[in-house]
């Protein structure tokens, strides 16, 4: 019997109705739950192996999920959030360690997950920007904020419109919520943080579909040592002592919070992640333990902290000793919601990482730099050798095959070993610091309009290097960026404008005829502490010689306006450069201002005027 198409069509809508009544339902994705503790170290949990502290709920946490015995940070606060929310080495973005924010033009953890429908809530501690809003959580992909941009903006009082810093404090805390005034606030610190979790986990277990992220960054174990009353009291009144506490009062708020989920019914289908953004100090407890190093070094134990991933009827149970590090918490977390990171990041997926047993081949590199000096590791590609320098002064090797705890300096008995891995930062330094800008030209001459990193294109605030090659006799605009900087070309002389500072080099000896290579290089360095130690430090170089040195103390932070583009040749402060330019180099990071010796400042100088002088 011969069946018309038609029939055949209706036959085959009720056979896929029939067989999608019978199909499994499609697995929710899950809720995400990032709990970020402060300067907790290995030795400060029991499920890593310490009897003396008091950590049942985090070792509980562990105990069902995952446990990372080879995580890496890095070793201060914002450097390692900076990883944790956009995937990229710190450096990159111009945390060393240090920088007003990240630029509006990266995607965030937040803003990806966004995208794939999430709603997306910062609450506790920030330190990634106060000075301008562009750094604030509402601009890095969050909906909701609760908490305080910086740890030294706890204690008060703000004046409208101001930040009066002051020192640390668990006690009382003034809170922001939102892009509002932070408002002086009654209590203990953590335990308002963890009031707020509750209160939203309350609210999101009444049945609302739209799956979330929660970023939860908890201010314990750092200092002061405040333990509140109630576990101050079971621990002796010594600085180990608030500390013990301090670690059991931390234990008990992450408690509340897992707690909170299983109240609400949302523990089955939510994903923690639990880590520690750096090593602990070890001034009260030997947090580190058994590793050396300490939170703002660069040796194992600065850098190597918990991390537990727990999901339930996901993950089983147990110990990953591959190396991971907190540049996996993005493309994990993605995958889990259902997307994919942008191309390029290194960043594995830590579910993945448990089935790949061999170990990134890549090297990792950690950086800080100051006007005291330069500081910076190595960690070879199969984990066994770091290499660590601490202010250009001291340097030490350890081989973590021979000698875990990385105590044992061998950089004597392995000279090769040390100029291959130096090799290897020095090579990954030069890249890493080079901004990615979109520079569009606008004619043969050389006048362009430059956008992207918006936080780090201009000088002001940290390290900052402008190069750029000028072939001509003329006078004129050679690059401005409205509100923030200009450079001008008048009467033979260069004049450099940054927010408040107008300077003028001495009379330049021009090659006429070829390209002259111009590099402006700054750093700039604010505290919130001892603003009395504020300093901004100026050079600019023709053809290699410096022309401008410029120290000045108590620098004003920049004008809150980054968005305007970086024009090249032309712009408001003057007339239009006559001559020819190449293409502008930006780096993050200062030339000529840090320590360092003769011949390396002339071959910084000389790669730079290669680079800008071909594209004249």
């Amino acid at each position: 019997m011969r069946v018309s198409a038609r029939a055949a069509l209706a036959l085959a809508l009720l056979l896929a109705a029939v067989a999608a009544g019978h199909a499994e339902p499609a697995v929710p994705r899950p809720n995400l739950l990032l709990i970020v503790v402060d300067d907790l170290g290995v030795n400060d949990l029991g499920a890593w192996g310490n009897t003396e502290v008091v950590t049942p709920n985090i070792d509980s946490l562990a105990a069902r999920g995952l446990r990372f015995t080879r995580h890496y940070t890095d070793t201060t606060c914002a450097t390692s959030r900076a990883m944790m929310l956009t995937g990229q080495e710190p450096a990159r973005l111009g945390f060393r360690p240090v920088h007003q924010g990240i630029s509006p033009e990266v995607v965030t953890l937040a803003d990806a997950l966004r995208e794939q429908g999430y709603s997306t809530h910062h609450v506790g501690k920030w330190h990634l920007g106060y000075s301008t809003r562009l750094a604030w959580p509402l601009s890095q992909g969050f909906d909701t904020f609760f908490g305080f941009l910086d740890q030294h903006l706890l204690r008060g009082p703000h004046p409208p419109g101001t930040w009066q810093p002051g020192r640390p404090t668990h006690r009382n805390p003034w809170l922001q919520r939102d892009n509002q005034p932070p408002q002086a606030t009654r209590g203990w610190l953590d335990d308002l943080l963890v009031r707020e979790v509750e209160a939203f986990l309350h609210q999101r277990g009444r049945g609302s579909e739209q799956p979330w992220f929660l970023n939860l960054w908890l201010y314990a174990p750092h200092t002061p040592l405040q333990p509140m009353p109630g576990f101050a009291g079971r621990y002796p009144d010594t600085p180990r002592g608030r500390y013990l506490a301090l670690l059991e009062q931390l234990d008990h708020h992450v408690g509340r919070v897992l707690s909170a989920l299983e109240a609400a019914g949302l523990s089955g289908n939510t994903l923690v992640l639990l880590a520690s953004d750096n090593g602990g100090t070890e001034k009260a407890y030997p947090s580190n333990a058994p590793f050396g190093g300490r939170k703002m070094d660069y040796r194992e134990g600065a850098v190597r902290t918990p991390l537990i991933l727990a999901w339930p009827g996901e993950v089983e149970s147990g110990v990953v000793e591959n190396t991971v590090t907190a540049l996996d918490y993005l493309p994990t977390l993605l995958a889990a919601a259902g997307g994919s990171p942008e191309a390029g990041l290194r960043g594995r997926d830590l579910l993945k990482v448990r089935r790949d047993l061999a170990p990134p081949a890549e090297p990792l590199f950690w950086e800080s730099a100051s006007i005291a000096g330069n500081s910076w590791a190595v960690l070879s590609g199969d984990g066994r050798w770091r290499l660590s320098t601490f202010l250009n002064a001291y340097r030490q090797l350890n081989d973590l095959q021979a000698d875990p705890a990385g105590r044992v300096n061998v950089m004597q008995q392995n000279p090769d070993r040390v100029r291959a891995l130096t090799r290897q930062f020095r090579n990954w330094q030069r890249v890493t610091r080079e901004l990615p800008l979109k520079i569009d030209r606008l004619d043969e001459s050389g006048k362009a309009r430059v956008t992207g990193q918006s936080l780090q294109r201009a000088p002001g605030f940290a390290g900052h290097t402008f190069a750029i090659g000028i072939r001509g006799e003329g006078d004129g605009v050679l690059a401005s960026q409205a509100g923030q900087w200009s450079l001008m070309r008048q009467g033979g002389q260069l004049q450099v404008r940054i927010h408040d500072h107008d300077l003028h080099s001495q009379p330049v000896a021009w090659q006429s005829g070829a390209c002259n290579s111009l590099v402006l290089s700054s750093e700039f360095r604010f505290s919130l502490m001892l603003p009395e130690t504020d300093v901004a430090e100026l050079r600019l170089f023709v053809n290699g010689e410096a022309v401008l040195s410029e120290r000045r103390p108590r620098p004003a932070l920049p004008p809150d306006d980054f968005l305007q583009p970086l024009l090249i040749g032309h712009g408001e402060t003057g007339p239009d450069f006559a001559g020819r330019l190449g293409l502008p180099l930006v780096y993050n990071r200062s030339v000529g201002i840090l320590p360092a010796d003769r011949q390396e400042l002339d071959s910084e100088l000389a790669l730079l005027a290669e680079r800008v002088c071909e594209t004249t």
